[in-house]
C-alpha cells in the first residue's frame, strides 16, 4: 500500500483514519465495486441529507467516476447550490467517506440523476470492527514472528484471525516458555506477496489448545501509526475478500486477494539436502505427550494458575510402564525429540535415566516415582529466568551473569511451594542437591558431601553426563567416553561408586550415541547387548560420499560392511541432529 503524502492529517481517535494518498483512495473505490456495502451521497452544503445511489462505472486511467443518484425530494435544489459531493459506503464493518469529489458532467435518467465527478480529495474511515476479528482459513498461512527482548531469536508461528486491534498468533507449546500476559513484543507477519507488516504489541493471553500441542497467543496492537493503520485496513480488507472468495462467495468479491498471491520463487535458490526420513520408535507418541504436560506446567508456573498436577503424576507413572516395557527403546525414543527445548530434552532424559538406575538398586527402588516427578520439572526454573537479561539459554554468560543465573533453583522452589505432588523431600534432594558438588563448589547452597544424600549424589552424576552430551551455544557436545572421563577424574566432586553404576548401566556406546566404523559410516546406536556393545545401529553418512543421504537399519550381523567399530564421535561437526 502506498505511503500517504507529508501533508496528510490524522484523525485516529475513536478509530477514525483519514487519506490523502490518490493511489489508496483509487484502490478504496475499486473495492466498492464488489464488497457488499450500501452507497449513498450528500452534497458539501447539505451533509444532513443523504442520497440513496449506486456505482455506475470507474475509469482509474482518466481518474474519473459516475454514481446514480436517486430521484429524491430536494435534489435538484441541493444539486444546484453545491458542486462538491461527499460518497458514503457503510458495510457491517466500517463506514468510509470520499469527500471533495467535485461534480464535472451530469445528466438526467429515469430516476434520478449520474453524476461525473473527479477523484475524490480524501478518504475518511470510520471503524465499526471494534470486536470483529477476521479469522484465516487453513490454507492462508501467515508466518508471524515475535520477539520479546533484545538479543532473543525470534519466536515463530503463524497468524489465526486479525482484527483493527490486534492478532491471534498458533504457535507450538514448546516456544511458549518466554511469553508473559502483559509483556510489550515485537511483532512481524509476512504475507505471501511478501508484504510486511511490523507492529508493537501487548500478550494479552496464553492458552493451550486441548488435546494440541499448540497454543494460542492474543496481541493487541500499540500505538498504531497513521501509516500503520493505513496498512492494517488494507490488509483487512484484503483478507476478508481471500476468505469470503475461499468460501465460495464470488458474487461479493472479484477473486482472490494479491496479498496472499505468492511471488515467483527467485531463479537459482539452491536446494537444501534433504533430511533422512526419521525411524521413530513406537514410545515416541507417548514421550510427546508427556512433553505437552511438561510444558502446561511450565505455563502455569508462569501465570500462577492452578498447576497441573495430575497430569504431570501420571506422565510420571506412564514413563516408568515404558521403562520397564523395553527400556532400550525408551532410551531410543528419547532421543526422537530434537525439536524440544534443550531443558525438556534434558528434564526428561535426566529423569527416565534416574528411574532407570534407581529401579536397579533395591534401596532406591520404592522412592523412583518421587525422583523422576522432580527430575521432570527440575530444569523450569532456568526457562522462568528468560526475560531482558537472559533473552536466551544458550550460550555462555560471564562470571557475574552466570553467578545470577544459578538463582533459577531458588526462583523454581519458591514457584513449587503449593505444589502437593512433587514432595519438599524430593525438592531437597533433586531440583537443590542436583546442582550441589562434594566438595562445596556447587549451588544453590554450596553443600558438601555430608549435607548431600545418596540420591542428590546420584542425580548430580546423570545430570552433569547428559548436559555435557548436548551442544551449547559455546561449545560442541562432548560424547560419552568424554563425560564419563570427566566426572570420572573429578572425585572430589561426583561420587565415583555412581559413576560406575551409571556407566555399567548404559555402556561406552550408550542408547542414542553417534558411532563411526572404520568404513566412514556414521551411525545411530539404537540396541545393545548385555556388555554394552551395539546390536543394532541407523546408518545415516558415508563420509565418502558426503552428499548421499543414508537412512538404514542394520542388525550387528550385517555390520561387517560398515568395517570395524572404531569409536564415538560429536554429530556437529557433521551437521547431524539425533532424529
Amino acid at each position: 500500500m502506498a505511503e500517504p503524502s507529508a501533508t496528510t492529517p490524522s484523525s485516529e481517535e475513536g478509530g477514525s483514519v483519514e487519506l490523502r494518498d490518490p493511489l489508496s483512495i483509487m484502490h478504496a473505490l475499486e473495492g466498492l465495486a464488489y464488497q457488499p456495502c450500501s452507497i449513498s451521497v450528500c452534497f458539501e452544503d447539505h451533509s444532513e441529507t443523504r442520497y440513496p445511489a449506486r456505482f455506475e462505472f470507474f475509469d482509474h486511467v482518466e481518474k474519473r467516476l459516475q454514481i446514480r443518484v436517486t430521484n429524491m425530494p430536494g435534489l435538484e435544489a441541493a444539486f444546484m447550490e453545491s458542486g462538491r459531493l461527499i460518497l458514503i459506503a457503510e458495510s457491517a464493518q466500517q463506514v468510509v467517506r470520499f469527500s471533495g469529489l467535485c461534480i464535472q458532467r451530469t445528466r438526467h435518467v429515469e430516476d434520478g440523476r449520474v453524476l461525473e465527478t473527479g477523484l475524490p480529495e480524501a478518504l475518511h474511515t470510520d471503524s465499526k470492527r471494534q470486536s470483529a476479528r477476521v479469522s484465516l482459513t487453513s490454507g492462508m498461512k501467515v508466518p508471524l514472528e515475535l520477539v520479546c527482548f533484545e538479543g532473543q531469536a525470534a519466536i515463530r508461528g503463524r497468524l489465526g484471525d486479525i482484527s483493527n486491534g490486534g492478532c491471534m498468533m498458533e504457535l507450538p507449546l514448546s516456544r511458549c516458555g518466554p511469553l508473559r500476559v502483559g509483556m510489550t513484543v515485537s511483532l512481524s507477519m509476512v504475507f505471501p506477496s511478501e508484504e510486511r507488516f511490523e507492529v508493537s504489541a501487548e500478550i494479552r493471553y496464553v492458552r493451550p489448545l486441548a488435546a494440541s500441542h499448540h497454543a494460542r497467543v492474543g496481541l493487541a496492537f500499540l500505538s498504531l501509526a497513521q501509516a500503520q493503520m493505513q496498512q492494517l485496513m488494507h490488509i483487512l480488507s484484503e483478507t476478508e475478500r481471500e476468505v469470503a472468495w475461499r468460501n465460495g462467495e464470488a458474487m461479493q468479491f472479484a477473486g482472490a486477494s494479491t496479498l496472499y498471491v505468492a511471488t515467483v520463487a527467485r531463479k537459482g535458490q539452491r536446494r537444501t539436502r534433504g533430511r533422512p526420513v526419521e525411524v521413530r520408535s513406537p514410545m515416541v507418541d507417548d514421550l510427546r505427550d508427556i512433553v505437552r504436560t511438561q510444558h502446561l506446567y511450565l505455563l502455569a508456573l508462569q501465570q500462577k494458575t492452578p498447576l497441573p498436577e495430575r497430569a504431570l503424576a501420571k506422565s510420571a507413572d506412564r514413563l516408568i510402564q515404558l521403562l520397564k516395557h523395553n527400556r532400550q527403546q525408551m532410551f531410543y525414543a528419547l532421543g526422537c525429540l530434537s525439536d524440544e527445548p534443550q531443558w525438556v530434552q534434558h528434564s526428561l532424559c535426566v529423569s527416565c535415566r534416574l528411574c532407570d538406575l534407581m529401579l536397579a538398586e533395591p534401596e532406591h527402588a520404592s522412592r523412583a516415582r518421587s525422583a523422576m516427578l522432580a527430575a521432570l520439572v527440575h530444569d523450569m526454573g532456568k526457562a522462568m529466568m528468560v526475560g531482558s537479561e537472559f533473552p536466551t539459554l544458550e550460550g555462555e554468560f560471564e562470571a557475574d551473569r552466570r553467578q545470577r543465573f544459578r538463582q533459577h533453583v531458588p526462583v523454581l522452589l519458591e514457584a513449587l511451594e503449593a505444589n502437593a505432588q512433587v514432595e519438599k523431600a524430593m525438592c531437597l534432594e533433586i531440583i537443590q542437591g542436583i546442582n550441589e558438588r562434594l566438595d562445596g563448589s556447587g549451588y544453590p547452597d554450596g553443600l558438601e558431601a555430608e549435607a548431600l544424600t545418596p540420591l542428590s549424589k546420584m542425580a548430580a552424576v546423570i545430570d552433569v553426563i547428559d548436559a555435557m552430551m548436548r551442544p551449547r551455544g559455546d561449545r560442541r557436545s562432548s560424547t560419552a567416553m568424554e563425560a564419563y572421563r570427566f566426572v570420572y577424574q573429578h572425585p572430589e566432586q561426583f561420587e565415583r561408586h555412581w559413576v560406575t553404576r551409571y556407566v555399567q548401566r548404559h555402556g561406552f556406546y550408550p542408547i542414542g550415541s553417534l558411532v563411526r566404523f572404520s568404513r566412514g559410516y556414521l551411525a545411530w546406536v539404537m540396541r545393545l547387548d548385555e556388555s554394552g556393545q551395539p546390536t543394532r545401529v541407523r546408518v545415516v553418512r558415508d563420509l565418502r560420499q558426503q552428499e548421499v543421504v543414508l537412512n538404514q537399519v542394520l542388525e550387528r550381523v550385517d555390520f561387517a560392511q560398515l568395517g570395524e567399530l572404531e569409536s564415538l564421535v560429536s554429530p556437529e561437526p557433521y551437521e547431524l541432529t539425533a532424529y
